[in-house]
């Protein structure tokens, strides 16, 4: 194992996921400690992991140019999101689960249908855009890039 690049905990705090260097994430049971699953579908360092809403899924962001949404019961790749032409730095599921947002170096931002992978729409900010959150009500988001700013979009206009 390498470095690692991001932790998070599941919605319904049963799970950690960690994303690695070395292009896997893992799943970490909390009652345990113990490793449950090995996400190992990357070809390069993977950045960021986020776990849907009702933590049945969680979403991967890599140096691989991709997003990958994985299910948690099985560590089985369900999605590869592929579009970007630079790293992925960073993926995480909007409120409702129905969305992922990408975000790369690029200074792209993709809006993902989460069911089908259908990239629904590009947004373009500064190089990189290193990271998107949404609101709580899923309508906006913030975005925070490498021109020293934060902005804050409606997820519809994109403005």
């Amino acid at each position: 194992t390498e470095a690692v690049c991001s932790a998070t905990i599941s919605p319904d705090c049963r799970y950690v996921a960690t994303s690695s260097e070395d292009g896997s994430a893992r799943l970490w049971h909390v009652d345990t400690g113990k490793c449950g699953r090995m996400l190992t579908d990357h070809k390069e360092a993977v950045y960021s992991t986020a776990f849907s809403p009702d933590s049945k899924q969680v979403v991967t962001a890599s140096e691989d140019g991709t997003a990958k949404i994985w299910v948690v019961k099985t560590g089985l790749c369900k999605l590869t999101l592929k579009g970007h032409n630079t790293a992925v730095l960073w993926a995480t599921f909007s409120p409702d689960g129905k969305s992922v947002t990408t975000t790369a170096a690029d200074g792209t931002l993709k809006i993902w249908n989460a069911k089908t992978g259908i990239c629904d729409r590009t947004l373009l900010g500064q190089k990189p855009v290193y990271l998107a959150s949404f609101t709580s009500d899923g309508k906006s988001f913030v975005t925070a890039c490498g021109d020293c700013t934060a902005k804050i979009c409606d997820l519809v206009s994109g403005e």
